[in-house]
């Protein structure tokens, strides 16, 4: 079977907008939940991030960077990635987990396959809590809006106890991490970086494959 490849404007590319958030902010490096995040390109080794618990990913001139961007844990369950960098980002092999204990739960990560490629301002999908997953990418997405082609995960995001996703490298090692706390929104609402792709996690409106915008 011919590989898939899913590049610039492939259908992974569900926004190319700019990544600023309806609430305009002066960029900043990560903080608040997210640990280090995944990159490729060219540039030096990943500084340490700002204050709070984040870190600095892989970074220079023609890198790539992808984080967990937002979280939906209360109706349909999801999870976005966007590549802030301004390189395109393989991520074949690479995967997402929900936690067990305090580490990634390997046996129900969801793994993307290759030819799974992010361009620079682009999101990617993975809708969880799903009773029968399949691998790959699927049509078959969210009842409401969002991407037309996604990914699906078979482990669902507590919101009543709380979660941690990984962002997983091919050798599992840990790149990326976000933690969901309990009751951490309103039903209806995501949690997700303000400003776009590089903030805080704070309460948003839901905007799968989109930028964020902060909850009123």
């Amino acid at each position: 079977m011919a590989r898939m490849e899913f590049f610039l404007a492939g259908v992974f590319v569900a926004a190319t907008a700019a990544l600023g958030c309806s609430e305009a902010s002066e960029d900043r490096p990560p903080t608040g939940s997210a640990s280090s995040s995944a990159g490729q390109g060219g540039g030096g080794s990943g500084g340490s991030g700002g204050s709070g618990q984040g870190g600095g990913g892989a970074g220079g001139a023609g890198a790539a960077k992808v984080v967990i961007n937002e979280i939906a844990a209360t109706g349909e369950e999801w999870i976005e990635l966007v590549n802030v960098g301004d390189a395109v980002m393989d991520l074949d092999g690479y995967g997402i987990a929900d936690q067990d204990g305090d580490a990634p739960k390997l046996a129900e990560a969801v793994r993307f396959e290759a030819g799974t490629k992010l361009a620079p301002g682009s999101y990617l999908v993975i809708v969880a809590g799903l009773d029968a997953p399949e691998a790959g990418p699927q049509a078959e997405c969210l009842a409401e809006g969002g991407p037309a082609t996604c990914y699906q995960a078979g482990f669902g995001i507590s919101a009543s106890k709380g979660d941690k996703i990984f962002l997983l490298s091919p050798s599992d090692a840990i790149v990326e991490e976000a933690a969901y706390p309990a009751e951490a929104v309103a039903e209806g609402q995501t949690f997700g970086r303000v400003p776009n792709g590089i903030g805080d996690f704070e309460a948003c409106e839901p905007t799968p494959g989109a930028a964020n915008t902060k909850a009123p």
